[in-house]
């Protein structure tokens, strides 16, 4: 075997080890064991740091656990290695929404816009009212039902 079919080998096998501490972590996730889920997508990352839907995956996690400047670094993270990819404005935007930071959750929704991603009006109206500064937005509005599940399916780009 060459030294480039060794490293390729090499490469292949790297990818599978994180692709399955992924899913490993989906599954965790889904089952709201959610320091299982980041304690595997941790190995994923240690394996492969460019593995964009990992971020995405441990950033949904921390939406779920309240932990939103986690989730924000992860998501962006997911952004800098795959930007077309909508789903990840539309969550670091709900991150966004939780800790009231309208100017970005906005700047988020437009970007995600942009790459095809249709919000519901309900969703916009509120977020509307809600950096308008009206209080009883924040209340009225369940930013879970807009986080969009840990997504096992998406392939990238």
């Amino acid at each position: 075997m060459s030294k480039s079919d060794r490293e390729a080998l090499e490469e292949q096998i790297k990818n599978k080890n994180a692709m399955a501490y992924n899913n490993q972590g989906t599954t965790y996730g889904r089952k709201g064991d959610f320091d299982l889920a980041i304690s595997n997508f941790n190995k994923a990352i240690e394996i492969d740091p460019k593995y964009a839907k990992v971020y995405y995956n441990r950033g949904l996690v921390y939406v779920h656990k309240g932990q939103f400047d986690q989730a924000i670094s992860d998501l962006t993270k997911t952004i800098e290695l795959e930007p077309k990819f909508a789903l990840a404005y539309v969550n670091r935007g709900n991150a966004y929404y939780y800790k009231k930071e309208y100017d970005k959750v906005w700047d988020d929704v437009h970007k995600a816009q942009s790459l095809g991603y249709q919000f519901t009006t309900g969703f916009l109206n509120k977020l509307l009212e809600a950096s308008k500064g009206i209080e009883d937005c924040w209340e009225a509005v369940d930013c879970n039902a807009v986080s969009t599940v840990i997504n096992d399916n998406y392939t990238g780009g």
